[in-house]
């Protein structure tokens, strides 16, 4: 089947959302309403009627289209109900149009690709399968972990599902004043346009954690995709740390989605300084690719470098 470039106002979007739902490597990340927040533009390579889709995020670098995987995204690449042979994502690589000139996109875990001169860069997330009952889950916590839990029981901390999103978002403001800058603001709004988006497309919850003078200590997002829940953003206070809050919080949620066919990802690249709890609760490290190709050809960047100059 033939591959084709549409440009965003030319994409079907029943059909395109039609395939994402079902494709067997579905992410959240693919539906076009998700696209629609994160991105400014987006364009797309489609195979047939749409059997299988690829997004491309665009952005504009001095005047030079590019793709670039946005913010609160982890995994983009191809969907599709068939399985992707690394042919097949070469084929669509391919396919991109010479106009963009650069590639930095990361791809899910099911696209492997060695596309002659690109740069692949490993990447990771955790998954935890929640399958199992919370006392068969529970019991294989980390000793540290268990530890933590208990200290948090001790504190008399409280979760509480669908809090306010102003409740997250008066919480992350505190958390950034030491650090406050024009990257973290943009972050902010496009994170609060996600989160209204999200809850109402009822794709999204947030839980908070409370101690006991009834202070929000700790805060998380989520968002649901088919048989996934992905932990997009927290924030934890410094008071909600010693207190094991984020610890605390996880379990919550493990312990009221447990026993069912569903897989919880810690997606969040600013929310790896967690790994080592994310492994104590039993997720699993998984690999994907971040592929990186320039083709700008060498006088291009001579030339917007003067122009950057005068």
């Amino acid at each position: 089947m033939s591959i084709r470039y549409l440009n965003n106002n030319e994409i079907n979007y029943y059909r395109w959302d039609r395939c994402i739902k079902n494709a067997f490597n579905s992410l959240i990340y693919g539906y076009s309403w998700y696209l629609n927040t994160v991105c400014q533009d987006w364009s797309a390579l489609i195979e047939g009627d749409y059997e299988s889709v690829m997004p491309l995020p665009l952005i504009s670098r001095f005047g030079l289209k590019g793709v670039q995987t946005p913010c609160f995204v982890n995994q983009l690449g191809i969907f599709s109900s068939k399985l992707i042979s690394p042919d097949k994502v070469k084929e669509f690589f391919r396919a991109i149009p010479s106009k963009i000139l650069f590639i930095d996109l990361c791809i899910n875990k099911f696209n492997k690709t060695n596309w002659k001169g690109t740069i692949a860069l490993k990447k990771s997330h955790f998954e935890l399968d929640l399958i199992k009952s919370y006392q068969k889950m529970s019991k294989d916590y980390d000793g540290q972990l268990k530890a933590k839990l208990a200290e948090a029981q001790k504190n008399k901390l409280t979760v509480l599902k669908r809090i306010s999103p102003g409740e997250l978002f008066k919480l992350n403001r505190i958390l950034q004043k030491s650090a406050f800058n024009k990257i973290r603001e943009a972050r902010s709004r496009l994170l609060k346009s996600l989160v209204s988006t999200s809850l109402r497309y009822h794709f999204g919850e947030l839980f908070g954690v409370y101690d006991t003078f009834n202070t929000l200590c700790c805060a998380a997002f989520f968002v649901w995709s088919e048989n996934r829940a992905i932990l997009l953003f927290s924030a934890t206070s410094p008071e909600g740390t010693r207190e094991n809050a984020f610890h605390f919080l996880i379990d919550h949620f493990i312990k009221v989605n447990s026993n069912r066919f569903i897989t919880l990802n810690f997606d969040y690249s600013e929310l790896y300084e967690y790994s080592d709890v994310y492994k104590q609760f039993g997720a699993i490290e998984s690999d994907y690719q971040n592929i990186i190709k320039n083709r700008i050809p060498f006088a291009s960047i001579i030339f917007n470098k003067q122009k950057m100059i005068r």
